[in-house]
C-alpha cells in the first residue's frame, strides 16, 4: 500500500510504499535521489573521531570500522560496564587478572606474593581443608604434582576417587 509523504528537502508530495522494512530503516524522506544529495551537501564538514578524516557525515565517524574502533577504545577493560575489578568467578574459585586475557587463581596469587617468587609449572597450591573458596594463607600448601597426587591417594579423598572411577 502506498502513502503520500512530504519531501524534507523540497517540500513536494510523493507516493511512498508503506512496507514494514522501509519503516524500520526510516526510508521515504526524499522524493528523489537528487533531493537526497542536495540535503547531504548541506551537512557541515566534520572530523572523524577515530582517524581524523574530514567529510560530511551524519555522525562523527567516517565508517562503521572507525565507529567500532572508537567504541572498543572507550568501553573496553576498566571502562567496560561489565568490569568487575579484574576478578572472575568460576564455580567456587576466584581468579585474578594479571594481564590481558590471562587469569590465575587467587590461591596461587597469594602464595606467590608470600613466597616472593613465581611457582614452577610442576608446583601446585593445595587447600589443606579441601575448600577451594578458602584462600587464606594458613590454608595453602605448595606441592609438586607428584606429591599432590600421592597425598590425595593416601588421604583417600572422595573427590579424587570418584574422578578416577568415573573414567573406568
Amino acid at each position: 500500500m502506498k502513502i503520500e509523504k512530504k519531501c524534507i528537502q523540497c517540500g513536494k508530495m510523493f507516493l511512498f510504499r508503506n512496507a514494514p522494512s522501509d519503516i524500520i530503516k526510516k526510508r521515504g524522506k526524499f522524493c528523489s535521489r537528487e533531493c537526497l544529495y542536495v540535503y547531504q551537501d548541506k551537512r557541515e564538514i566534520k572530523k572523524c573521531e577515530n582517524c581524523g578524516k574530514l567529510g560530511k557525515w551524519k555522525r562523527n565517524y567516517c565508517s562503521l570500522k572507525c565507529y567500532w574502533a572508537t567504541i572498543h577504545k572507550k568501553y573496553s577493560g576498566k571502562n567496560s560496564f561489565q568490569w568487575k575489578g579484574g576478578i572472575a568467578f568460576c564455580g567456587n574459585r576466584v581468579y585474578i587478572r594479571i594481564a590481558k586475557r590471562k587469569y590465575i587463581s587467587y590461591a596461587k596469587y597469594v602464595t606467590e606474593l608470600h613466597l616472593g617468587k613465581k611457582l614452577k609449572k610442576y608446583e601446585i597450591v593445595h587447600h589443606i581443608d579441601e575448600d577451594p573458596s578458602n584462600d587464606l594463607l594458613e590454608n595453602l600448601y605448595v606441592f609438586t604434582r607428584k606429591k599432590h597426587t600421592r597425598h590425595h591417594k593416601l588421604t583417600n579423598s572422595p573427590k579424587l576417587i570418584s574422578n578416577i572411577y568415573a573414567f573406568v
